[in-house]
């Protein structure tokens, strides 16, 4: 009796703490390493290679690229926010190793650049920052967490977002096509790669690599942790014919609201008031079962830009835009979201759908700033962090999307993950 009554106490124990931490997760205020938002009050965050727009957060470690970080507050005000870099595994731990590690200089620093809105209807403040810089610089490649906080406090986060310091030891040769399998050969597509360690010996490359292979940078569907299939003296193969296939997806929805003044192509129409601007947009189809039509879109992305001003991050405003996907019945084992980079690819209540029994759809509202943006709807069934596009967008094998292969070393008596290569690779462009 004694016993069981002692079971019984340790059960609760345990789902009490089960339900804390899934509780905790969904809480505002718990930190993630993982593009995430924590305050309202900011919008429009950006982090891209400074030379390249619409570019990835990838940079080579003492090659002199730099990171261009903007973001909007919309309380309009100025606050002193302050930043700082977190070296990371290559599963998005925080590194066993101590700041000197991994960081000349200072350890945080306060961000300077910032201006003040103009002939907006919706006020904002715009900050920026580029770096590496004299007073933040990483010592050694891998993952590293961008975190963003107010008033020199960490406790205070505004926003984190993640960055890849990579090395070029060795060599990545790859080849993007339709998958092998029969079964998946009009929906997938197959990434098949080789490593080359001609320049950078690898004592043990199935105890001390990892790679990833990630589809237009997102991190939700990421392929983790792929072993070589065989080596030849200093060539690891990685030619799958499963386990490194992707849903090919379709080619992005898309908008424009460079403008306000006028509908564009999937603009319905625009309402503006006093105090904001509504844009809803034409009613989305689902698209599983139309075939693949080729559109020049920019893989999920989006670029800020007004027609009516020259300077889009101070003049360009914001808007309340309206999305409808017409859907039969609601589904009953998941959620619909609006995804992209327009959401952070996060899968939230900011971008989950809601559906309205009386129009037989789904709709959402996102407040976005002018621009040209590319989205796409994803289903996140229950219990799980994955979406999937497939049966909203349909697949198609002759999509165009970009890959990047992500190579990881961890040699013997180092505590922390090398990023040792960063290749991207197109597929069908």
């Amino acid at each position: 009796m004694k016993k069981s009554i002692i079971f019984m106490l340790c059960v609760l124990t345990f789902l009490t703490s089960e339900a804390q931490n899934s509780s905790e997760y969904f809480n505002q205020n718990y930190f993630r390493y993982d593009n995430f938002i924590y305050r309202p009050n900011i919008k429009t965050v950006i982090l891209e290679n400074a030379q390249l727009p619409l570019s990835e957060p990838a940079i080579e470690l003492n090659s002199g690229m730099q990171l261009l970080l903007k973001f909007d507050d919309l309380d309009a005000d100025y606050k002193e926010y302050w930043y700082t870099i977190i070296h990371c595994d290559a599963q998005w731990k925080p590194s066993d190793i101590t700041r000197s590690t991994y960081l000349y200089s200072f350890f945080e620093d306060r961000i300077m650049d910032y201006s003040f809105s103009f002939n907006t209807l919706q006020p904002y403040t715009n900050y920026q920052l580029r770096f590496p810089n004299e007073q933040i610089k990483p010592m050694i490649s891998g993952n590293y967490l961008l975190k963003v906080y107010l008033d020199n406090n960490p406790d205070s986060v505004a926003f984190t977002k993640r960055f890849l310091v990579y090395e070029n030891l060795v060599d990545i040769q790859a080849s993007v096509h339709a998958a092998t399998s029969a079964e998946f050969r009009q929906q997938k597509q197959e990434v098949d790669f080789t490593i080359g360690t001609n320049r950078y010996p690898i004592a043990n490359p199935f105890g001390d690599l990892q790679v990833k292979i990630l589809q237009n940078f997102r991190w939700d569907n990421a392929i983790d942790n792929l072993k070589p299939i065989f080596i030849k003296d200093n060539l690891l193969d990685y030619n799958y014919d499963e386990e490194n296939t992707f849903n090919g997806g379709n080619e992005f929805r898309r908008f424009d609201i460079r403008s306000l003044k006028y509908e564009t192509e999937f603009v319905q129409r625009i309402q503006m008031h006093d105090n904001g601007t509504d844009v809803y947009l034409m009613p989305d189809k689902v698209r599983y079962y139309s075939r693949y039509s080729s559109d020049n879109d920019i893989n999920g992305k989006f670029e800020i830009k007004n027609y009516s001003g020259s300077h889009p991050d101070k003049d360009a405003d914001y808007a309340t835009v309206h999305f409808q996907l017409n859907y039969k019945d609601p589904v009953q084992d998941g959620n619909i979201y609006i995804a992209g980079d327009l959401t952070n690819w996060q899968y939230n209540n900011t971008s989950m759908m809601k559906y309205d029994e009386e129009l037989k759809a789904y709709t959402g509202t996102l407040f976005l700033k002018q621009g040209y943006y590319n989205y796409e709807y994803v289903f996140v069934k229950d219990g799980t962090t994955f979406g999937d596009e497939s049966w909203l967008e349909g697949n198609h094998y002759e999509t165009e999307n970009n890959y990047w292969i992500l190579v990881y070393h961890r040699p013997q008596n180092v505590r922390y993950d090398k990023l040792v290569a960063c290749r991207k690779f197109a597929a069908n462009r």
